[in-house]
């Protein structure tokens, strides 16, 4: 009873190499002796493996060695090698094509990895946002009247706005802050230098100070009785 021995390949180049080997009883190791070709060079040419090569000119170099040996014509054993070398090219631009359009398409696992990334960031955002608040002074800022006047009045209106949750004192004195957080008050002023200090402070007990300089000039009425 026969044995049908299996050919370890699936390709038509690796297939005439090996059947013509065996039919001449030579074994890799004598191909190898008489070529110096590597045996793994030998090995992937009857398999149809041409990725262990350096390129398709070595592959196609040691391949017609190889054909020498076995005395094989080229021309056949050229033309099944260039059809086989081209159906290697082309798989090779379908994985890198394959691979280019996986890094842009959108997977469950993907998706649910974005999500987490932007939830992390958002809690940072927050958590920052917060260290600032309670690191920054509030906003206080003197709309009227400027840092330094000079009036004849007995009183000024002094106006301005800060944040809304800020406790705003004018002298000591505690203002009330409408629903912006502007504030009007008027200003009782002595004769000669008026110094107004106004103070914005939060809940994180951060403060905000503004000065004002006001110099009052002595009435006409104060000094006609002090001349008579």
């Amino acid at each position: 009873m026969f044995k049908t021995k299996a050919i370890p390949t699936n390709s038509k180049l690796g297939k005439l190499l090996y059947l013509t080997r065996s039919k001449k009883k030579l074994s890799l190791s004598d191909i190898e002796e008489k070529t110096n070709i590597r045996k793994k060079y030998l090995i992937a040419l009857e398999n149809g493996d041409f990725s262990v090569f350096p390129g398709k000119v070595y592959a196609l170099g040691f391949c017609k060695k190889y054909c020498d040996i076995l005395g094989l014509k080229h021309n056949r054993v050229n033309q099944i090698f260039e059809s086989e070398f081209a159906l290697k090219e082309d798989k090779e631009v379908f994985f890198q094509e394959k691979i280019g359009t996986a890094f842009i398409s959108v997977t469950p696992k993907t998706f649910l990895l974005v999500l987490g990334i932007l939830a992390i960031l958002l809690l940072l955002g927050y958590f920052y946002y917060q260290i600032n608040l309670i690191s920054a002074p509030p906003k206080l800022e003197i709309i009227n009247p400027s840092t330094e006047i000079t009036t004849d009045e007995s009183k000024i209106i002094l106006t301005g706005v800060a944040d809304i949750d800020a406790n705003l004192k004018i002298d000591n004195q505690a203002i009330n802050l409408d629903s912006s957080g502007s504030f009007t008050q008027e200003i009782s002023l002595k004769e000669g230098l008026n110094n107004i200090e106004i103070v914005a402070t939060n809940r994180f007990d951060k403060k905000t100070t503004k000065n004002i300089k006001v110099l009052k000039k002595e009435s006409l009425e104060t000094t006609t009785t002090t001349t008579i």
